[in-house]
């Protein structure tokens, strides 16, 4: 047991209870110590407000329901633990994991395994939130909404008859969740009176697979009830090959508001059985045009949505609804058109190369001869820039010709030491336009180039060029396709006079190896360190005609140029290669 102190003054305790003024963490284990609890019940029943139950033990589920009857108590796991506690009515005889009956109480970082009902019962009484936990099972639903007032933050609903059944009269949001593999419908409003559902930033998904019961529905809605839901900053898709789902189901008198949302692959989005009291929808994209069964009313409004609108999910084949920066709905403005300065978003906007480690070399530096050997870079983190990554070109002057893989992507690689920054670019290219001399250099985007842009992370801000941003140009070959390079960089007229170059053209394009010295950035000079944080992007140039250039990016197509803060950041680390921080969220 540990006690933490919260006021001055005389503490008089015994093994379980604190005067008023302290809060105390009691701890739960199977074969518990002094002053330790050997189940979850017993350490709630001698807590107090402000008092935590933390459950140190992961070694095997804790076979109980826990009846959350008091006031301001929190039970959590121990975060430090992987996988998270268990707590489990998943024996015969046991209704819950979890009954909520207090106020004000929070259930975190807990696996919730339900019984012969529900896995959590949020019952009469006040407040009760529920924050990353994972909420399974139950012979009628995975979490059964009867209190006045329920949140659930970043938790998952899966694998019951449904995720949520709302039976009262009061409110219940969801930020950050994903409602997903629930049998026959993801949530249900069966209230005996008016109820309110707020749906924040959450994924709300049919599995593979569901979609072909065709009543397979995702918020579902009992006759001869009204309910208000508040949909915002969501996804709703279906899964289902035969692509039978429904969406919303709404009724007579309900009022509905769905905003900066996507409603993606369901045969109908919304089926109104009478007239909604409100529908609004505002600045949403549909994958197909909104299906509608029945009549809107004439209360709502129904504008600034894109219709028939791929949203590029990263793998919405897997289940991964989230989507990239460049997705044309990851950002809207008030005129429903895609805005990359605007504020609004769908579901999760991920950028997968925004935070990128880069090792230190270890051995020894690799030599720059413009031929990338395997050994040299095995260490480093491979930016790898085609169409599965980038999910769209963005062409010039022209329509976009890198129609596969084969004609246009790339890998980038990139170490450093206390010298120089390394790095390297293998580019497939079915086409090489490689530069004619030196002397002809200058000339911008004019011949195939691995761009790369590399800043001190206080100069991201502003529009591309300003001190302490550093734009080079390395460009494959010269006429004579030999075994150098040229380089030059944009704007920035800083001269880098030690830079070192390499090319050489390789079967179906070129590869290329640069370094470049820190001592060289004198605009606003980086120290390297480990730990040292600097702005980057990687860019690929594809001149194949005069009339058509092709460009990969590994940051927002729009902003590059005029809004330093949305590049992307290195993090240099020591000699131990570390993986890349995938889908950092925006």
């Amino acid at each position: 047991m540990k006690t933490y102190l919260g006021s001055i003054g005389l503490l008089l305790f015994a093994l379980f209870s604190v005067v008023a003024g302290a809060q105390t963490t009691r701890e739960v284990k199977h074969s518990p110590g002094a002053g330790q609890f050997a189940t979850v019940q017993a350490a709630y029943d001698v807590s107090a407000s402000g008092d935590t139950v933390l459950i140190i033990d992961n070694s095997a589920p804790f076979v109980e329901t826990v009846n959350i009857n008091r006031t301001g108590i929190t039970v959590k796991g121990d975060p430090s633990l992987d996988p998270r506690p268990t707590v489990t009515a998943a024996s015969p005889g046991l209704w819950h994991a979890i009954v909520g009956t207090g106020t004000n109480n929070t259930v975190e970082n807990l696996i919730l395994v339900g019984g012969d009902w529900s896995c959590v019962d949020a019952n009469a009484g006040g407040l009760m939130t529920l924050r990353n936990c994972k909420i399974s099972k139950g012979a009628a639903t995975a979490v059964y909404a009867e209190g006045p007032t329920l949140n659930l933050i970043d938790c998952l609903l899966t694998e019951g008859p449904c995720g949520l059944k709302i039976i009262g009269a009061g409110t219940v949001t969801l930020t950050g969740c994903t409602v997903t593999g629930n049998a026959t419908r993801e949530i249900i409003i069966a209230s005996t009176a008016s109820a309110t559902l707020n749906l924040n930033s959450t994924l709300i998904m049919a599995a593979p697979g569901a979609g072909d019961a065709p009543w397979h529905r995702l918020i579902d809605h009992d006759p001869g009830l009204t309910y208000h839901l508040n949909v915002d900053n969501c996804t709703l898709a279906s899964g289902g090959a035969s692509v039978t789902d429904i969406g919303i189901i709404a009724r007579d008198g309900d009022s509905l508001s769905f905003m900066n949302s996507i409603f993606y692959n369901m045969s109908t989005t919304l089926n109104v059985g009478g007239t909604p009291a409100a529908l609004i929808e505002n600045y949403n994209a549909y994958q197909k045009v909104l299906n509608t069964t029945g009549s809107y009313g004439t209360a709502g409004a129904q504008s600034l949505n894109l219709a028939d609108t791929d949203p590029l999910f990263k793998d919405a084949a897997a289940g991964d609804y989230r989507v990239y920066s460049s997705s044309p709905v990851a950002k809207l403005n008030s005129t429903g058109t895609p805005a990359y300065a605007g504020s609004a978003g769908v579901y999760q906007c991920v950028n997968q190369w925004k935070n990128v480690n880069v090792p230190n070399v270890h051995v020894s530096a690799p030599v720059i001869d413009g031929t990338i050997n395997d050994s040299e870079w095995a260490d480093a983190v491979p930016i790898v820039m085609n169409h599965a990554n980038m999910l769209a070109s963005f062409g010039f002057a022209g329509a976009a010709t890198n129609a596969t893989d084969a004609d246009f992507s790339g890998t980038y690689y990139f170490l450093w030491d206390a010298q120089y920054l390394y790095g390297a670019a293998k580019v497939n290219d079915a086409q090489v336009v490689y530069l004619q001399d030196q002397a002809h250099a200058s000339g911008l985007n004019g011949t195939d180039a691995a761009q790369f842009i590399l800043a001190n992370e206080s100069a991201m801000t502003g529009a591309a060029g300003g001190a302490g941003q550093y734009i080079f140009d390395f460009a494959p070959g010269f006429s004579d396709a030999t075994s150098t390079a040229g380089f030059f960089q944009h704007w920035n007229s800083v001269s880098a006079p030690n830079t070192l170059v390499k090319s050489r053209l390789v079967t179906g394009g070129y590869e290329v190896e640069f370094a470049i010295k820190w001592s060289d950035l004198t605009s606003m000079p980086i120290t390297p360190a480990i730990g040292t944080k600097l702005g980057f992007v990687t860019l690929l140039i594809n001149k194949s005609t005069p009339a058509a250039d092709d460009f990969w990016f590994t940051a927002d197509a729009a902003t590059i140029w005029s809004d330093a803060s949305t590049w992307n950041k290195f993090t240099l680390t020591g000699a131990v290669p570390v993986e890349l921080s995938n889908f950092s969220v925006e």
